[in-house]
């Protein structure tokens, strides 16, 4: 059996990188590291305690009008210091089912 003994990065793909960089730094303060952009190919490196998370712009943002799930939701666990205070964060999704 392979014995991980960590995470290096996790890679989140986003259809607005300022947007999802916003939210990553200053809702869940995470450090912005390192911003890397070419013509159609950006990304934001975010340090997360020991790991990184990388944010990838989509070359063309995703249809976010679904009538019925064709998969589950899609879930982060994001680990915080028990020690600082917290406030909750209510966060909106792309889209809401009434709306459609």
């Amino acid at each position: 059996m392979i014995q991980t003994i960590g995470i290096y990065h996790i890679g989140i793909p986003v259809d607005d990188l300022d947007r999802a960089e916003g939210f990553y730094s200053k809702v869940l303060g995470m450090k912005v590291a390192a911003r890397i952009g070419e013509s159609g190919a950006r990304l934001t490196r975010l340090t997360c305690g020991d790991a990184d998370v990388v944010l990838f712009q989509r070359p063309r943002p995703l249809n976010q009008v679904v009538r019925v799930p064709s998969r589950p939701p899609q879930r982060r666990a994001i680990r915080l210091d028990p020690l600082l205070p917290h406030k909750p964060v209510r966060v909106q999704p792309a889209f809401q089912r009434d709306n459609l």
